[in-house]
């Protein structure tokens, strides 16, 4: 893999089913910690939102979440 500054996953899990979903989701998590860089994960699943985010960016209002927690820019 090369090195990236940033990496952009527009709705990567969209197309699975539930069970490879959870799956894939755990490894993405994996791969952004190891490879400690940013990633914008673009979804419409909310539940993808809340359990993979550190931050969320809600495009229709542009509301950035306080102090790192995924939960407040809800």
């Amino acid at each position: 893999m090369r090195e990236a500054g940033v990496f952009l996953m527009d709705e990567p899990l969209s197309n699975l089913d539930a069970k490879l979903r959870v799956q894939m989701r755990a490894e993405i998590s994996k791969l952004h910690q190891k490879l400690n860089t940013t990633m914008i994960y673009v979804t419409h699943d909310q539940t993808e939102a809340m359990t993979m985010a550190t931050r969320i960016v809600d495009p229709e209002r542009w509301i950035h979440s306080a102090g790192g927690r995924a939960e407040a820019g809800l």
